[in-house]
């Protein structure tokens, strides 16, 4: 039997093996097709992964930066807090002596003016 032989089916050979070989391309190349599709499966997860794991650290920063304005707002607002508290303060005090002066003159003027009662008498 030489080249020309066939085989069970009829066909030469040199058929049934470019056949064989046709096939046998066949599958690797949808075998490689999968690789490559699993590959971008993969890598397109990955990334995805990636981005939200971005995304949480950029919200973790934001709600970072928001409490640390919240403090720095809570501070300056007890700041000015404590600041009214001792106008207020000065103020009542002021107030205060503003009054003990006025009763001291109108006692004085009192005081006066009975003296002046008691030579007018006298």
């Amino acid at each position: 039997m030489g080249a020309g032989h066939s085989n069970h089916s009829g066909r030469p050979d040199w058929a049934a093996s470019a056949q064989q070989q046709a096939e046998a391309e066949a599958i690797a190349r949808a075998e490689a097709a999968y690789q490559r599709a699993a590959l971008e499966d993969a890598c397109r997860a990955a990334r995805q992964a990636e981005y939200r794991e971005m995304a949480a650290t950029v919200a973790q920063q934001a709600a970072m930066r928001e409490a640390e304005e919240a403090r720095q707002q809570f501070e300056a607002e007890q700041v000015e807090a404590a600041r009214r508290a001792q106008a207020a303060h000065e103020e009542a005090g002021r107030q205060m002596r503003e009054r003990e002066q006025a009763e001291q003159a109108e006692c004085a003027a009192r005081e006066a003016g009975e003296a002046r009662d008691g030579e007018d008498a006298g």
